[in-house]
């Protein structure tokens, strides 16, 4: 293994199983904070899926209220209250929460971290973060954001970062 992929919010299935299939050289660590959906994933010997969150901390090990939400057939969940449609909340639950900065550095220095890719329901940002100076070693980075006005009302969440404020800080 000479590459390793972090996946954070896979939700019930990796993007890069099919890439752990073709390329033995891959090791994909994904985090999913939902256990139910963290239960889901195929097991693969180079597949690790870590129930828990990625977001800063300062703990060693952290519980935080996590916010789950029904739509479209699907269970969505975030650290941010819903947007336009509080309706639609579930319920709170407690989910570990780690800090990116501590997955990185558990990973040998002589592995490439080719890709992070995100999908944190409004928290990207944060995500990226708390991986303070290991973020160096991460090579490419896909998250998610919405390209609206802070405060919008068709933000998904409500308070969440958008395009402008999640560039001007990475940039």
């Amino acid at each position: 293994i000479s590459k390793v992929i972090i996946d954070v919010g896979v939700h019930a299935q990796t993007q890069f199983l099919e890439r752990l299939h073709r390329s033995s050289d891959v090791f994909v660590i994904g985090f999913e904070p939902l256990q139910v959906l963290a239960d889901r994933h195929e097991n693969h010997p180079r597949l690790l899926i870590i129930p828990a969150a990625v977001m800063p901390s300062d703990e060693e090990f952290e519980l935080r209220s996590f916010h789950t939400y029904n739509g479209t057939g699907s269970v969505y969940s975030s650290f941010f209250p819903p947007g336009s449609n509080p309706a639609n909340l579930q319920l709170d639950v407690f989910v570990p929460v780690v800090a990116l900065e501590a997955v990185l550095r558990r990973v040998p220095v002589d592995k490439e971290i080719t890709f992070l890719k995100i999908d944190a329901q409004a928290s990207d940002l944060q995500v990226v973060l708390s991986g303070n100076q290991q973020m160096q070693r991460v090579m490419r980075i896909q998250m998610e954001c919405q390209d609206l006005p802070a405060g919008h009302k068709r933000l998904t969440y409500s308070g969440q970062p958008v395009k402008r404020e999640i560039v001007s800080t990475l940039f």
